[in-house]
């Protein structure tokens, strides 16, 4: 199920595009935030990464959520009606969104992927675990055409399958020639009190002059001062 603030759609026709004039994921891409840059929150948890993004790119939007857990998506609601995230939809399952409605609709996809699969805490199976998500990321990266991806998951996925798992992400960025930065950094780092190391990358389309490259050099010269 797709929720929102005051109403809700079922996921069922998502693969099919909806019939008619006007679909379902229609309504879902109707959004228009002016001179914003628009973001599509994938694996969106409780929205923490929605609030980092928009610490640096103040007029970042975001437009659409995709979360699973019931639980993340009851914070999300609630956090939508307090005005401390933006209010959009919230489709239910990563698997069945389809990004082609949404393609000229998105300026930049965040993703922090379920880790599992790559965590030192687990099997580590990565690529082989039924739960890797990043094709599906892909996917919709694909059918979307953003200006940029920025993900965030921990460093187990820079070793996962022996660099494989990273690698593949990596090659599938290039195929649809976005170029990606990525470091490790701690929660520390920014005055936490413990270190909560995670993988962060940035990836920028080959594309000149964007609305989101100005936002993010003017976020991050705002950052600097």
């Amino acid at each position: 199920v797709a929720v929102g603030v005051g109403f809700a759609i079922s996921d069922g026709d998502s693969r099919r595009g909806g019939t008619g004039p006007r679909s379902r994921m229609d309504d879902l891409t109707d959004v228009d935030p002016a001179g914003a840059v628009r973001v599509l929150s994938l694996c969106s948890g409780v929205g923490s990464l929605d609030l980092a993004v928009r610490a640096v790119v103040p007029n970042a939007r975001t437009v659409c959520y995709v979360e699973i857990e019931a639980y993340c998506c009851a914070v999300l609601a609630a956090r939508m009606e307090e005005g401390n995230l933006d209010a959009a939809p919230v489709w239910s399952d990563l698997r069945t969104f389809v990004g082609r409605p949404w393609c000229g609709a998105v300026d930049l996809i965040i993703a922090g992927f379920p880790c599992p699969p790559v965590s030192v805490a687990g099997k580590r199976r990565g690529i082989d675990d039924d739960r890797w998500l990043w094709p599906d990321i892909m996917r919709i990266i694909r059918d979307v055409r953003p200006a940029g991806v920025f993900i965030e998951n921990v460093p187990g996925l820079l070793s996962a399958n022996g660099g494989a798992a990273f690698s593949s992400l990596l090659e599938d960025l290039a195929t649809f020639r976005f170029h990606a930065e990525w470091g490790v950094f701690s929660a520390a780092q920014v005055g936490a009190p413990h270190l909560r190391k995670r993988v962060f990358l940035l990836a920028m389309a080959d594309t000149h002059d964007s609305r989101l490259e100005r936002w993010v050099l003017c976020g991050c010269r705002r950052t600097d001062e």
